[in-house]
């Protein structure tokens, strides 16, 4: 019978590349209508005018648009090449529907933009109950026979039609109690809710090859 681990998280940070089709000249970007609908989108998240910036280098590929959210914690940043939200510190299933939540506004102010392909990153510190529950369960991954034991893991699985998912298990930095969880992933075209929901299964299942358990 398997034995099944809890572990608390305690800070999880997500971060999404929109790589586009091909790179956007300055005077097709549309900088400005972009900015209006991230107004509105984010809007109830704090998001005043003020709030988004722009720099324009040479005129031609080099400018970006960007704006900072949740006390510096949601960072967005368009440029001719990509757009790439990062939100760090997360805890709860509130604040996961807002990660969620905001990848998909996002999502939808690049409405003329092609998306090629979206790269997904999460990352999890987590905690057990003590350190000595943490060491048991990454001595479970020891190969006895070879003499063999392991503070980590990298395992790779496939997901349909031929996407690839990346998990790590390592041993936490700043908690001696905890291990790090990373996951990475890509997926074709535009992000939709569709897809998010997908991944997100799909990670909860790798969670459960490990028999591990995430409380918030």
């Amino acid at each position: 019978m398997w034995q099944m681990w809890t572990v608390q998280n305690q800070q999880l940070n997500v971060s999404v590349d929109m790589v586009f089709v091909k790179p956007i000249l300055l005077e097709k970007a549309e900088l400005d209508l972009f900015a209006e609908r991230t107004l509105e989108k984010f809007g109830e998240y704090g998001l005043a005018p003020l709030k988004i910036l722009q720099r324009i280098g040479n005129r031609l590929y080099d400018y970006e648009v960007s704006f900072w959210l949740f006390n510096q914690n949601g960072h967005f940043r368009l440029t001719s090449e990509k757009l790439t939200v990062m939100l760090q510190n997360a805890r709860g299933e509130t604040d996961a529907n807002i990660v969620k939540a905001c990848i998909l506004k996002i999502a939808d102010c690049l409405a003329e933009r092609e998306i090629r392909e979206t790269i997904f990153t999460a990352s999890l510190q987590t905690t057990f109950a003590s350190k000595e529950e943490r060491d048991k369960f990454l001595a479970s991954f020891a190969d006895s026979k070879r003499g063999l034991s392991y503070d980590g893991i990298v395992y790779y699985l496939r997901m349909p039609p031929s996407n690839e998912i990346r998990f790590q298990i390592d041993r936490s930095m700043p908690y001696p109690e905890g291990i790090f969880l990373h996951w990475t992933t890509t997926a074709r075209g535009k992000v939709t809710d569709k897809t998010v929901d997908e991944i997100s299964e799909v990670c909860r299942s790798v969670l459960a090859k490990f028999e591990l358990i995430i409380k918030s």
